[in-house]
């Protein structure tokens, strides 16, 4: 299932840039990249790595209310893991982070399962508001109600969730492992830390999210510079093509590390404010490319510095 999955994005991706690249040629590829100034080449990486940093500030700072952790531990299993989502098919990377988490920062498995879907799900509740304020067809004033409107269900029924997670969890200690017995008992074995970690109310951190808020921003405004720069587009316009291509990044079926599904994101995210430019594939390729390139160095050089730190016997 997996490779037919694989094979559907490999094919997906490959629709997808032929239908968005089949009016550029070589020499217009050319002479965009030639027409980006200097700073850019330094200036994106730059700020794709300072958001690195904030997301392993948020890894610290969630869970740190399990154990302690250091930054630079948590800043290293940051850095591999967005280089495994970037390198692995289908966001088969995502399962680095719980082995990661538990190798590296000896956090329990049930523990670093529940870090990445509460990540996960700060992730998505973050996109989505900034959905709201940059799509919805409103005035500004109706959309800052729009999102504060969302952003108070969400806080409701993550405190439902919070309190139903406890209350299950709660329930399944009573009960006992052999009040159900066969594959549900094993189940509920596996699924009754991973509640109660969800449940905790310690990691549930303000800190958390104002990292989460302020990684996601930086890093649209560094993709929202690149597009503007190399696809001629106001800022605006680019933070909502670097939504769009992040928003892509969600859906089930992907091509190789994203190729051709982030673009066509892209594209969809202008398309929203205004007809695309024939500038805008290569832009939006460009913009991928800094982003893969970023990670993946960044990742390698975690990787060996990790190898060159571990004790020798």
């Amino acid at each position: 299932m997996r490779f037919v999955r694989f094979l559907l994005g490999c094919a997906l991706a490959g629709v997808l840039l032929w239908w968005l690249l089949r009016g550029v040629d070589g020499s217009s590829f050319t002479l965009q990249l030639r027409a980006l100034p200097i700073w850019l080449w330094w200036a994106a990486p730059s700020g794709l790595l300072i958001s690195y940093g904030l997301r392993a500030a948020r890894v610290h700072s969630e869970l740190g209310a399990v154990r302690p952790v250091r930054w630079m531990d948590a800043l290293h299993v940051t850095l591999l893991h967005n280089a495994a989502v970037n390198l692995i098919p289908m966001r088969g990377g995502e399962l680095a982070y719980p082995y990661l988490v538990h190798q590296k920062l000896g956090i329990t498995p049930a523990e670093s399962v529940a870090s990445l879907l509460w990540m996960r799900l700060q992730d998505l509740v973050v996109l989505a508001t900034l959905g709201l304020m940059l799509f919805l067809p409103l005035a500004v004033v109706e959309r800052a109600g729009a999102a504060m409107l969302f952003i108070v269900i969400i806080a409701v029924l993550i405190h439902r969730f919070r309190r139903y997670a406890s209350l299950r969890a709660a329930h399944w200690r009573a009960s006992g492992p052999a009040a159900t017995p066969g594959w549900r008992g094993r189940l509920r074995g596996w699924l009754l830390p991973v509640l109660a970690a969800l449940a905790d109310g310690t990691r549930h951190r303000a800190a958390s999210w104002a990292y989460c808020i302020a990684n996601w921003s930086l890093k649209l405004v560094v993709i929202a510079a690149i597009l503007k720069a190399a696809g001629t587009l106001p800022l605006l316009v680019g933070l909502q093509g670097a939504l769009g291509g992040e928003l892509a990044a969600l859906l089930p079926i992907q091509g190789p590390s994203g190729l051709g599904t982030y673009e066509a994101g892209v594209w969809a995210g202008v398309a929203v404010a205004l007809s695309p430019a024939a500038s805008l594939p290569v832009a939006a390729l460009l913009a991928h490319g800094i982003i893969f390139g970023t990670a993946v160095l960044a990742g390698a050089v975690a990787l060996v510095m990790g190898v060159l730190g571990q004790p020798r016997t």
